[in-house]
């Protein structure tokens, strides 16, 4: 009997290592940081500061904010397991969207171009219009707003990123309304 028993918690035993060498692979939200000095920096908001009464490109908004605060979009490599901090990783910032400042289709636009609004057009409501070429289209309104708001006044947006594996995650901001120098 005591055989048995040594010889079920050896099985047991060996079971439960070849399961812990086997790990499901599950792909991680790719994050947002901040370069400061080298260093990646976990970030939850970032702020971007516009002159009163200059135009607004939230595609200029972007690049300003990567090329001199640092913003970047980075999806860890996820092929090995690797221990500590300096983990290799791929820079995806190219494909950051600011999402808040694209037009979307709502209910009641003809969503699918056929010339009538019907149940056919409900699979496009929410999602971001583009133009015949496939290009994104901006809100203009919103920009419009932005252009408008009073020095001091602030306005949030949302920016996001979305991995090769379809994993996604977003980061708010806020605009702050300066007076020109």
């Amino acid at each position: 009997m005591n055989s048995k028993k040594i010889l079920l918690f050896l099985m047991v035993l060996a079971l439960s290592f070849v399961l812990m060498g086997c790990p499901k692979v599950t792909n991680q939200v790719p994050q947002f940081v901040q370069n400061v000095d080298g260093e990646l920096v976990d970030i939850n908001h970032i702020y971007y500061e516009h002159v009163k009464g200059a135009p607004f490109n939230p595609a200029d908004m972007l690049q300003y904010m990567i090329d001199n605060q640092g913003l970047m979009a980075i999806d860890y490599d996820q092929t090995k397991f690797v221990i500590g901090r300096n983990r290799p990783y791929f820079d995806i910032s190219d494909q950051i969207v600011v999402n808040s400042f694209y037009d979307v289709w709502s209910d009641g636009d003809d969503a699918n171009g056929d010339g009538v609004v019907d149940s056919l057009d409900d699979e496009f409501y929410g999602t971001i219009k583009v133009d015949d070429e496939g290009n994104k289209l901006y809100d203009q309104m919103k920009i419009l707003l932005v252009r408008s708001l009073s020095v001091g006044q602030e306005f949030s947006f949302t920016l996001s990123i979305t991995d090769s594996e379809g994993a996604s995650t977003e980061l708010s901001g806020t605009i702050s309304i300066i007076a020109a120098d």
